[in-house]
């Protein structure tokens, strides 16, 4: 492939792979933390409470500073906790936020300004909106230890955040919390601890006088009493983990760990005291990174821990519930979670809420990467190449295949800007796709002989094309190809149009057709010592061209000489397009039996005759087509059909006929008659006359020559539509519709047997009952080759009250294989050779069942030559006479 095009591949691989990544970029960072908090669900309230307050509960963020962590974690783990905590907030609507402290993983040694930047991140990371309540506590590392306590510290964060030593916050009417600097509560005098002491004091006699008034309360602020929540960063005392349980639990090896007062935990006097002064109904702590729950009695001493807390809480005595919060970041845990709490007047529900797991996310990448290499190769290669399941399907009716369909254009000089020679292959291609239908190609030029540009695939025109693709095969000329093998297997080594790097330059070929003496070539070809690597014809004739004996041009690179030399060599079946350079060259072989005609771009408003107000435009360019009705598709005129043995060059500045090679002797042409019975389009041209008044002719032909007593003609849809009709109007006899066809049923042909084809024609149509029933019913088909599909059409008629089905064949029996092109079975499996005629009626199950003549058929076609005498079809296929002698 030439490296502009391989360029552009890479293109394709490059932004599949970059879309790819993105999706997988966007699930790993932002859908995936949503959707793991779905599973989260707020504690529902306790029969006969008020529906609470719904609280947040988050512990230990550590947001990095500037002395340790690499700024990748920083990013990578400040980023997880972001969006799950805008993730959460958003999802599950919390009506508090709070926050268990050490926020800053750095705050006891951060300058002024660090802090303050620190703070600022805080704010953005952790963001509440208008009807939401955040609450913070100060933790160790963001003021530091009791015996590092410094008063600024402590003054700075209290600032930033609006904390104090001790506060009492009422949420609610009858919600009360209590947020302790834990750090202060040492109970050893120091200078610092005292004020907190003596807030804590005050509060304890709010709520005991709340609860209890008496004189001794007077003067002393009171609120509507119910047991507060106490809120702090260091748990309560305990002597280690071992009775904590759970998945984010300490390691085992950690859980019996000693806790040292003042470092992993308070006093075991500061906990006392909290516990018989604030009596708490709840105590929510941080700063261990991991979860657990503890049973504390109220009114002695905390419980210890060992052996389990609930083992040490004899019946009866009051307690209380300590929830110690896992750390929120990945930095200090691979499974992080928040606690949801439901918080009423004089009760309360807690539930955990995990959130994304640093390990999954990482093997989400880890798996999502190489996966995103590899669909993104498969992306490319599926456009480059469409698989066999987006393989087409040609039509059953007759079971007769065309080898292919070529269309090549070259734009006119200057370029015309509003043209796209790429597009324009396209659209003509779709117009004769019932040509070629296993695969398809387009190879474009500017012209020089530097590179081509190409896109082949196999598969229909639309499934190997897509409008992104056609944007990359730039040029001023091009040529185009559908195909269905006649000779060489459906893969995508076959597909066309063939390049060859020649030691004249590049050069791409198209091709239409069979050659009758490839045999005898492909062995001649291969004894000179040159490699072939497909089976294709198309390939032989390349190589044929590549190899001719130079002449001509001193350089050797005369390729209408090389044309010229080849059809001497092999007098059928094929029409050609070369394109080389800034030119097509377009050629048929003597006999004529393949089609080709030409065909001139016009301005689209010109009309597709290319004219308006009597004044023809400029043409935009020129086309080669394997058929005219391409032409109504891309805004072009008709100009002529190519003769047989005629060697034409088309160039930017128009049309030029180089030469005509002769037959042999007086051999008249061979000019495929199937393509006027079946496989050209109706509303093509071909030697001066419309294919579609051919076919109504064969159908009135038909008629004069098998006439039957019938009451109404139709046919199976639809290209034996135009006989149909033909032969109603010259018998008399009204045409009605009485098949209905289900599009969507795969073709009969690529069926494995005889019965499962007749099957599938039965899913293929519905019959129009209320048209058929109690009726003599003619049915006229184009052909038959195999006679699969004629016995269930019968039937199924039949079946749907026909009193009488005809059978009419608007062409003769086909007794003998083609070997020019067009692919018919062998001798054995042909109809008409396996069923006697006296037999075939019987054989289908219909009422008679009889074919046009061959001299009918040769009398409807030449009815609309302008000069039969120079004309001639080739009915082999019908007579075993063929045009020329048969090379093996």
């Amino acid at each position: 492939m030439p490296l502009g095009c391989q360029l552009r591949v890479a293109g394709v691989y490059a932004a599949s792979l970059t879309a790819l990544c993105c999706l997988l970029l966007l699930y790993c960072e932002l859908a995936h933390h949503y959707l793991v908090l779905t599973q989260c669900r707020w504690p529902d309230p306790l029969p006969g409470a008020d529906p609470g307050l719904r609280v947040m509960v988050v512990s230990d963020p550590h947001l990095l500073g500037s002395r340790h962590g690499h700024w990748f974690d920083r990013l990578r783990r400040e980023w997880q906790m972001h969006r799950s905590y805008v993730s959460a907030v958003g999802l599950l609507r919390p009506q508090l936020v709070l926050f268990l402290g050490d926020l800053y993983d750095e705050g006891k040694w951060s300058e002024p300004a660090e802090f303050r930047e620190t703070a600022a991140r805080f704010e953005r990371l952790f963001p509440v909106s208008e009807d939401m309540q955040r609450l913070v506590v100060a933790g160790n590392h963001d003021i530091g230890f009791h015996y590092s306590a410094h008063r600024h510290l402590w003054r700075r964060f209290d600032v930033v955040h609006n904390t104090s030593g001790v506060q009492l916050v009422s949420v609610s009417e009858r919600v009360h919390l209590v947020l302790v600097n834990s750090v202060a509560m040492e109970r050893d005098g120091c200078r610092l601890c005292a004020a907190a002491e003596k807030q804590l004091a005050a509060v304890a006699e709010t709520l005991r006088c709340s609860r209890s008034p008496n004189k001794a309360c007077d003067g002393v602020q009171r609120v509507s009493y119910s047991r507060p929540i106490l809120v702090q960063h260091y748990p309560l005392y305990r002597r280690s983990d071992t009775h904590c349980r759970g998945p984010d639990s300490a390691p085992l090896s950690e859980r019996s760990a000693p806790f040292r007062p003042g470092w992993e935990c308070l006093s075991q006097e500061a906990s006392q005291v909290l516990l018989s002064r604030l009596r708490p109904r709840l105590v929510l702590s941080g700063h261990t990174h991991h979860f657990c729950r503890t049973e504390h009695r109220l009114g002695s001493a905390p419980a210890d821990g060992a052996g389990g807390a609930s083992a040490a809480v004899s019946e009866g005595q009051e307690t209380v519930t300590e929830y110690s919060v896992p750390s929120f970041s990945w930095r200090n845990r691979n499974n992080p979670s928040f606690l949801m709490v439901r918080l009423s007047s004089d009760r309360h529900s807690v539930q955990k809420c995990w959130m994304a797991e640093e390990r999954t996310v990482i093997a989400l990448y880890l798996v999502g990467v190489p996966a995103a290499l590899v669909l993104s190769f498969i992306v490319t290669a599926r456009r480059k190449e469409p698989g066999p399941e987006q393989n087409p399907e040609p039509e059953p009716d007759s079971e007769l295949r065309e080898a292919c369909g070529v269309f090549g254009v070259v734009a006119a000089k200057p370029w015309p800007t509003q043209l796209s020679v790429a597009h324009t292959i396209y659209m003509g291609l779709l117009a004769i796709q019932h040509r070629g239908q296993e695969s398809a190609g387009i190879v474009t030029s500017d012209g020089s002989d530097a590179e081509f540009c190409q896109q082949r695939g196999v598969g229909l025109v639309s499934s190997v094309f897509s409008g992104e693709q056609l944007a990359r095969l730039p040029g001023s000329l091009g040529l185009g190809h559908t195909r269905y093998s006649t000779v060489g297997a459906s893969d995508s080594r076959h597909c066309q149009p063939f390049i060859v790097h020649s030691k004249h330059g590049l050069v791409a070929l198209a091709h239409n057709g069979e050659l009758i003496n490839a045999a005898r070539l492909r062995r001649e070809v291969l004894d000179r010592g040159v490699g072939l690597s497909t089976t294709s014809d198309s390939e032989l004739i390349m190589q044929l061209l590549s190899t001719a004996p130079p002449c001509g041009e001193p350089n050797g690179a005369d390729w209408p000489a090389r044309i010229r030399h080849l059809i001497r060599a092999t007098p059928t079946s094929y029409s050609i397009a070369v394109l080389y350079k800034d030119r097509l060259f377009a050629a048929r072989d003597p006999y004529g039996n393949r089609p080709l005609c030409l065909g001139e771009l016009r301005e689209v408003s010109a009309g597709i005759g290319g004219a308006q107000n009597g004044v023809h435009s400029s043409p935009l360019g020129y086309v080669v087509s394997s058929e005219s009705c391409a032409f109504q598709s891309v805004g072009a005129a008709f100009l002529r059909d190519v003769e047989p043995g005629e060697i034409v060059e088309v160039t930017s500045s128009g049309v030029r006929s180089i030469d005509v090679v002769p037959r042999c002797g007086s051999d008249p042409p061979a000019f495929c008659i199937f393509e006027y019975v079946y496989f050209s389009r109706p509303d093509s041209w071909i030697e001066g006359q419309m294919v579609y008044s051919v076919r109504e002719r064969c159908g009135a032909q038909l008629a004069r020559e098998k006439p039957v007593p019938a009451d109404i003609v139709s046919t199976v849809p639809e290209s034996a539509t135009p006989a149909a009709l033909g032969f109603a109007r010259q018998s008399g006899l009204p045409y009605v519709e009485v098949f209905c066809k289900n599009r969507y049923v795969g073709r009969t042909f690529i069926q494995p047997d005889q019965r499962a084809r007749a099957l599938g024609v039965s899913k293929k149509f519905g019959v129009l009952r209320g048209n058929v029933e109690g009726r003599r019913v003619v049915i006229v088909d184009d052909s038959i080759v195999r006679g699969t599909t004629v016995g269930p059409i019968v039937k199924l008629l039949k079946e749907n009250g026909a009193a009488e089905v005809h059978i009419r064949v608007a062409s003769p029996p086909i007794s003998h294989p083609c070997y020019m092109g067009i692919n018919i079975p062998t001798r054995k499996e042909l109809f008409a050779n396996r069923v006697p005629s006296e037999q075939r009626a019987a054989a289908v199950g219909a009422d008679s069942l009889e074919h046009l003549s061959v001299e009918g058929l040769k009398a409807a076609v030449r009815q609309g030559l302008k000069r039969p005498e120079r004309s001639g079809q080739c009915v082999a296929c019908l007579t075993g006479e063929y045009p020329v002698e048969l090379d093996w």
